[in-house]
């Protein structure tokens, strides 16, 4: 029972270390006005966007 607590402890721990990681981004804000003002940002399979005068990465659906 012991084992099986600290298992579940230590999911709990790491899980959450996802989620605080999650929204982090390195890069400095890009700003812009149009979809066109972002230059090449972003990796391959994620697209520019232009979304209150920032530029951001999404995923090509």
């Amino acid at each position: 029972m012991i084992k099986f607590l600290k298992f579940v402890y230590g999911m709990i721990i790491l899980i959450s270390l996802f989620f605080a990681v999650r929204d982090v981004s390195a890069a400095p804000p890009v700003y812009c006005i149009e979809d066109e003002d972002c230059y090449d940002l972003c990796t391959s399979p994620l697209v520019e966007i232009c979304t209150n005068y920032q530029c951001i990465c999404l995923k090509r659906f």
